[in-house]
């Protein structure tokens, strides 16, 4: 996860120790579960948008990827514990993935999985917040955002240096854009600033998001919704297999 508001080492680190003490619950519930929902969404719109690059026929939302993995590479920006680059690296979809994640505690249970899955020799970590290390970052075929984009303030810089490192697709998720979800991150925000929270959300206007990734050259290939969330997966205008 990506922290909002100045980016001072004090902020930084209490974001840290805050999503690192979620990052079990989450495990849990990957481990459990598998991908919730959103995520699910996600990994559809990337396989149609990977199909798409190859002029065929978008693959089923059931169907794995292919028996060999495409020579594709995964940037997954606030990570998490990983489960949607692993699932898309078990399934073939890409052959390498780069998770990148403020909390150390979230990147821990990442890297388990990734042993578990035998997907250890596939996959890289990085500790820290992607704007600042962006110069560090290579570019990737495939960027996933899942609810990244509603936990920074500084949402244009986030989508210009994440577009910037994306050749061909591009997959977020954010709130929906309804009454009560503005209401509720709002009042969230407000709450968390006024007892200096080290990690607040970020209301955005989610028109404009779009309309950035756009003129960064991409179109939209898959949108859908949850109650809560919106998803949207885009595709590089001039990308290639």
């Amino acid at each position: 996860m990506n922290c909002c508001g100045p980016q001072n080492s004090k902020r930084v680190g209490g974001t840290n120790r805050l999503f690192s003490r979620f990052s079990k619950s989450y495990a849990k519930s990957f481990r459990k579960q598998g991908l919730e929902k959103v995520q699910q969404l996600l990994r559809e719109g990337v396989l149609r948008g990977t199909s798409a690059m190859h002029e065929s026929k978008p693959t089923p939302a059931d169907r794995p990827g292919q028996s060999k993995p495409q020579n594709l590479e995964i940037l997954d920006i606030g990570c998490g514990v990983g489960g949607l680059h692993l699932t898309l690296l078990a399934e073939n979809a890409a052959a390498h993935a780069r998770g990148i994640d403020i909390a150390d505690g979230m990147l821990a249970q990442a890297r388990d999985f990734a042993r578990d899955m035998d997907l250890s020799a596939r996959v890289n970590y990085t500790t820290g917040d992607f704007v600042d290390l962006a110069d560090e970052i290579p570019p990737a075929d495939i960027t996933l955002l899942d609810k990244v984009v509603c936990c920074y303030e500084n949402v244009e810089e986030l989508v210009r240096l994440s577009t910037d490192h994306t050749r061909a697709i591009y997959a977020v998720s954010r709130p929906r854009d309804i009454w009560y979800m503005r209401w509720v991150f709002k009042t969230q925000s407000w709450f968390m600033k006024m007892f200096r929270f080290a990690f607040y959300p970020c209301w955005h206007n989610w028109t404009h998001v779009h309309d950035q990734i756009v003129a960064a050259g991409f179109a939209p290939v898959f949108q859908d919704r949850t109650t809560l969330w919106d998803v949207a997966v885009y595709r590089r205008a001039t990308a290639t297999a």
